[in-house]
């Protein structure tokens, strides 16, 4: 038999023009995503052309933070290919209800094997085989996917509704049949009343004949008789009855639940399979919630994640031969940057005004201070677009029934309503041939803003020394400019914070002192600034920080005198004789402290200064604190890395220089 590629050569084009403009499409509804939407469509490309080439399913996994919009790119793909009548979307994280992925197994495709399907398995990361100690998940409601992934063949066993009835009902009538009674024409001949009140369930009435199977097991028998018997309709089904014997009817509905108890056997090996999910093992940065740390900072560090960290932060969930199964390809979304947002907000906005100047006799212009303002509300680097779009709804959209108010009530003559933001106000102009002619301000509930409004009072202040202190510390022992310096937060757990990103991933013998200093750096300011007697409880994280960071290298890593690891409170294995790593680790502590109070009094004005600015701004920028470096610094201190970077490479490269000097090395291949 011919294919369709065959018949009608135009077919094949006809997909890949198809999916081209879907590629296009999703280009300009999905913002920051564009290599991923480039990814999708090569992976899905020859599924697409030649479903039937395939032996088994193709699984293409996506990974990324909530809210990127992993699950909305799919749904649109599918329907921009037109493949909405085969697509079968299961949420895992819900086991239970009737939408969980065990109760609508049975509607997931025919059974057969060439109908090509997408199948969806989202939030992936609920379907955990394993829990964290390795032990294998009791109860395991998703275990059937596992075969989908891997040969798209499934068995199992589907309980049709009204089988435990339909097993009582033949109890029950085995038990007439030994009493004797009589079955003519499909319908009850004595004990009537008996059977009646026992298998229909009501009293009899004598005007109407009283049928050997009650009408309410009708639906349960077709469902099951409708693929083995020449019967679909209720008529079909009497009809047959009425020639049977009571024995016949017991053999019957006897086969009728055991087919009903038989497995199926579904056949998807030519589907399309969507593994989507959040690992927030391999997207370290998810657990941090605090709207003040750059979207930027998040994204740069989001590239680091790779198809081996994927596995690695697959296998605290899953088995190792369920991890193979899911193969190689596995699309990685960046956390989105700070245009990535700005270019999201700009995308809804312009939805929004296109919806209502289709329904309103206006047109709507937005003031760059909307997008500005959406962002410093709407923002959460980590939870994606999400939050967005209530705040967008929140601060704009909600107001546009009072908005358009004005122009009904004032019978006003208007062409254009411009939206601008104007003292954390929004301020509405109403506007007819390019002359303003009413205006209208709202107050807003501007959450995120009030949190970040400077206090000028004694925790600022505090906060403002403390994160000044670990600034500087950074900056001349680390030799790294911090990211961002924050004296007041919207974050509910910090009072400020200084976030700083080293240029290189390794920790090095040599820098456990200057670390650990940069660490105690707050708690030096303040003794510094305020006096040791006012030292606050601020501290406790930072002294919890340096503590472990020395505890683990020391007593885990085997960074000390001895390369050996030891055994602590905390550790049930290691060698046991811990009291010299105790006094190490007390000792660097020491030590560090020391070095960050000699470095800070060094650098008192700046120190002052920086907490000076501090103590009356939220914030500072990277320039203004290179600024007051540059102005206020004992010295000059050396903040590019590059050399830093190579040197181990460097030193290598070196030695080997030294010992192959006059050495001509020759290689050869055989």
């Amino acid at each position: 038999m011919k294919t369709n590629y065959q018949t009608d050569p135009d077919y094949f084009l006809d997909k890949l023009s198809l999916l081209e403009k879907a590629k296009l499409v999703l280009k300009s509804e999905f913002i920051g995503i564009d290599s991923i939407i480039d990814e999708i469509i090569s992976n899905v490309s020859a599924w697409f052309c030649f479903p039937e080439l395939q032996e088994k399913p193709i699984v293409v996994n996506l990974w990324g933070l909530t809210g990127v919009g992993k699950t909305s790119l799919i749904n649109r793909l599918v329907e921009l290919i037109n493949f909405k009548d085969n697509y079968y979307r299961f949420d895992l994280g819900d086991q239970e209800s009737d939408y969980s992925f065990k109760r609508s197994i049975e509607y997931l495709g025919k059974n057969d094997n060439s109908t090509p399907a997408i199948i969806v398995f989202d939030e992936f990361q609920y379907a955990r085989t394993i829990n964290n100690d390795r032990s294998e998940i009791s109860n395991d409601k998703n275990r059937i996917i596992w075969e989908i992934i891997d040969s798209g063949k499934i068995t199992y066993i589907n309980w049709r509704r009204g089988i435990y009835s339909l097993n009582e009902f033949v109890f029950k009538f085995e038990a007439f049949v030994k009493k004797g009674i009589k079955i003519e024409g499909g319908y009850v001949c004595n004990f009537k009343e008996a059977y009646s009140l026992e298998m229909h369930n009501s009293p009899y009435d004598n005007d109407e004949p009283l049928e050997v199977i009650p009408s309410y097991h009708y639906d349960s028998i077709l469902d099951i008789a409708k693929d083995h018997y020449d019967m679909v309709l209720e008529n079909d089904l009497e009809e047959f009855l009425s020639k049977k014997s009571s024995e016949e009817i017991i053999d019957f509905l006897e086969n009728i639940i055991q087919l009903g108890q038989r497995p199926i056997t579904k056949f998807l090996t030519k589907s399309l399979v969507f593994v989507l999910g959040n690992l927030d093992e391999a997207y370290d940065m998810s657990g941090n919630l605090n709207s003040d740390i750059d979207a930027d900072v998040f994204h740069e560090m989001s590239k680091g994640i790779n198809v081996p960290k994927i596995k690695r932060a697959l296998k605290t969930r899953f088995r190792n031969e369920q991890i193979a199964r899911l193969g190689n390809i596995h699309i990685i979304y960046l956390a989105f940057s700070k245009k990535n947002y700005q270019d999201i907000i700009a995308l809804e906005l312009n939805k929004f005004k296109e919806n209502v100047e289709k329904q309103l006799p206006v047109q709507i212009n937005f003031d760059s201070t909307i997008n500005d303002l959406i962002y410093k509300e709407g923002v959460y680097p980590t939870q994606g677009a999400r939050p967005i779009f209530t705040s967008m709804y929140q601060l704009i959209k909600s107001k546009i029934g009072e908005i358009y108010s004005e122009v009904v009530i004032n019978k006003l003559n208007v062409d254009t309503i411009h939206f601008e933001i104007r003292k954390n106000k929004l301020v509405i102009n109403y506007i007819q041939d390019l002359e303003r002619v009413h205006q209208k301000e709202f107050s807003l509930t501007l959450i995120l803003s009030d949190l970040r409004k400077t206090k000028k009072d004694d925790m600022q202040a505090i906060c403002a020394v403390h994160e000044s202190g670990h600034a500087i510390l950074n900056v001349v022992l680390m030799q790294t400019l911090p990211e961002m310096i924050f004296s007041v937060t919207a974050d509910s757990e910090s009072d400020g914070f200084v976030f700083a990103k080293y240029d290189w991933d390794y920790i090095a013998k040599n820098e456990f002192l200057p670390r650990v200093a940069v660490m105690l750096g707050g708690l030096v300011a303040e003794e510094i600034v305020f006096g040791e007697e006012n030292v606050t409880l601020g501290s406790s994280g930072d002294i919890d920080k340096a503590t472990n960071l020395l505890m683990h290298h020391y007593f885990k890593s085997g960074m000390g005198d001895i390369p050996i690891k030891f055994k602590n409170n905390h550790m049930e294995t290691g060698y046991s004789n811990t009291d010299e790593v105790q006094e190490k680790v007390e000792e660097i502590i020491i030590k560090a402290k020391q070095l960050a109070l000699f470095t800070l009094k060094n650098e008192i004005k700046l120190l002052l200064k920086l907490s000076d600015f501090l103590s009356n701004e939220s914030s500072i920028s990277q320039n203004h604190f290179l600024n007051l470096i540059e102005q206020y610094a004992t010295k000059e201190y050396p903040l590019n890395l590059k050399q830093k970077q190579k040197f181990y490479r460097n030193r290598l490269k070196e030695l080997k220089e030294s010992h192959f000097e006059n050495e001509d090395i020759t290689i050869i291949v055989k």
